[in-house]
């Protein structure tokens, strides 16, 4: 039934030759990939620190500084042209309701930005698993999408902040239009 002989494989040239070239993508891989590998992998597992979130805060309360002091200024500059006396109640309240829509619309962002970190360390998370698995082509399509979502979702932020904006403009355009009004009749009214 069973024949004797020998059953070592014998090391041809050409097994020679692959085992060198596997050699070297190896070493290769050892060398020069593994090294950066390991880098993206740490800073994808590390999306979750909280300097990503502090970072995140100050470009928040920045942005929404510097825009609503601007509206805050052009409301100043319609209110007194309008006549209405910084002292009075309706001047103050009008400043006062800006700064309310500052604080509501810089919650708002910064509830957004912080949902949208939090998606991204899911999604890096979940790509460091999928290169794990062996699956790098769906991780790079993986980062591929979260950074067209990304921009997106920035340009739809930014296109809803100007609109907000443009409508505290307009807000503080028709006070003042409604206080110079009011002013108006009332000094045809007393002549």
């Amino acid at each position: 039934m069973g024949g004797g002989g020998d059953n070592t494989i014998k090391d041809t040239p050409e097994r020679k030759a692959l085992a060198d070239i596997s050699a070297q993508k190896y070493e290769h891989f050892d060398a020069m990939l593994k090294p950066v590998r390991n880098e993206w992998i740490e800073e994808m597992t590390g999306q979750n620190e909280q300097r990503h979130y502090d970072a995140l805060q100050g470009k928040v309360s920045t942005g929404n500084a510097s825009v609503f002091s601007k509206q805050q200024q052009q409301a100043q500059k319609a209110l007194a042209a309008s006549g209405a006396n910084p002292g009075s109640g309706r001047y103050q309240r009008s400043l006062q309701e800006l700064s309310q829509a500052q604080a509501e619309i810089g919650a708002d962002t910064m509830n957004r930005a912080t949902s949208a970190q939090q998606d991204n360390t899911v999604k890096a998370l979940g790509s460091v698993v999928a290169l794990g698995e062996k699956k790098s082509a769906e991780a790079i399509d993986g980062l591929n999408t979260l950074s067209a979502q990304a921009m997106d979702r920035s340009r739809s932020e930014a296109q809803d902040r100007m609109q907000t904006n443009q409508s505290l403009a307009d807000l503080a355009g028709t006070t003042a239009g409604f206080a110079y009004s009011a002013h108006k009749n009332n000094d045809e009214g007393g002549s």
